[in-house]
């Protein structure tokens, strides 16, 4: 049996009362206080999150030239107007056009960049990454047990890193800029996974510990709160951010889901997957992706069937939460295609069967400038 993995501040988890769990092989904490009040700092104020979990994958290229036609073949995305700073969202495709991950890819100069993955994808997608684009241990380098990722996040994550001295005004969503902590390079990005404003710091495991209690110890005047994947996954349900394993796999393709928009099928480049998706986006991809609020008292979870007016079953919940924000029991499922804009809906939650609204996604939608 593969070990239980811990990240660097595992030890700061444990000291702030975390409650910690297996999240897919790592120890992380689902709350230190509660889900909802944790929630809430985000929305309101600002929360801080240990994100080292995820995977960092750093890809070096001849020349912006080689780095623009290498991500383009690599990636759905069109990857032809980034420059050192910019940040561009894409998920990442089999050659039979089904999700192996999404991901963010970051220029850090014309020839170097820093990818960063999921979890539990990091070392699959390395080695796509890796044999896909033909490149070698030097230029294409697994980063992801040496560095850690803190995520600060909310309407005050502004002020409060401007008062630790770094100017993150300037920087504009998906946007990222090289700073320094303690003599270490230190990454901040203006992005998230909470739907609200906020940056995800990187910096080497060493000085994880130390940057992570120095926020929190600058932020008890935003009454900042440490907060744990439980918030973190309401938070993103809310903002209708898919989640790999549940929206996405790689039996769905991204045109299924929220994220159509990031397939760019008329870019100059051909792309790992795109024949797949062109001969069979009217055939086999016979499901899509919808939002919707159940009119009762239960709460939807994954795996809950949904059903069309005569109790034949039409799809399957994805996701599923009570948001603290709308105060609703809200969801993600795939739905036959048919059914997409149907209004006549139903969840089957354990005996019982209850309606559902479909709603647009995202279910919230910060004020920008808020």
């Amino acid at each position: 049996m593969e070990e239980i993995k811990k990240t660097p501040l595992y030890e700061t988890h444990k000291k702030l009362n975390g409650n910690i769990v297996d999240f897919h092989g790592v120890y992380l904490p689902v709350f230190y206080s509660s889900i909802q009040e944790e929630h809430e700092a985000v929305r309101n104020g600002v929360g801080i999150f240990d994100v080292s979990h995820m995977g960092n994958i750093i890809l070096k290229f001849q020349s912006r030239d080689d780095a623009v036609k290498s991500l383009n073949y690599l990636l759905p995305n069109d990857y032809s107007k980034i420059k050192p700073g910019k940040i561009i969202y894409s998920t990442m495709l089999n050659d039979r056009g089904g999700v192996i991950d999404d991901l963010l890819v970051m220029s850090i100069s014309d020839e170097l960049y820093h990818v960063v993955v999921n979890s539990t994808r990091k070392d699959i997608d390395y080695e796509w990454i890796k044999k896909s684009l033909k490149l070698n241990d030097q230029n294409c380098v697994n980063r992801s047990e040496e560095l850690a990722i803190i995520a600060v996040q909310g309407p005050l994550a502004v002020k409060l890193l401007t008062d630790l001295s770094y100017n993150v005004s300037e920087l504009k969503p998906f946007e990222v800029k090289t700073f320094s902590y303690e003599g270490s390079e230190l990454l901040i990005s203006r992005t998230g996974y909470t739907g609200e404003d906020g940056f995800e710091l990187i910096i080497e495991n060493a000085k994880s510990v130390k940057l992570f209690e120095y926020i929190l110890e600058k932020g008890k005047k935003y009454n900042i709160k440490p907060c744990g994947l439980g918030c973190r996954d309401t938070l993103r349900l809310e903002a209708g951010l898919p989640l790999y394993g549940s929206e996405f796999d790689e039996n769905h393709s991204p045109l299924q889901t929220m994220v159509k928009w990031s397939v760019k099928l008329n870019k100059d480049s051909d792309f790992i997957g795109k024949r797949a998706i062109v001969d069979n986006k009217d055939s086999i991809y016979g499901d899509q992706i919808i939002g919707f609020e159940v009119e009762g008292r239960s709460i939807p979870r994954t795996g809950m069937e949904i059903l069309d007016n005569t109790g034949k079953t039409i799809g399957v919940v994805t996701s599923g939460t009570y948001s603290p924000t709308l105060k609703k029991n809200i969801g993600l499922a795939y739905v036959n295609k048919e059914y997409v804009n149907s209004f006549d809906l139903s969840i089957k939650i354990r005996n019982k069967v209850e309606k559902i609204i479909k709603m647009d996604i995202p279910f919230y939608k910060r004020v920008k400038g808020a």
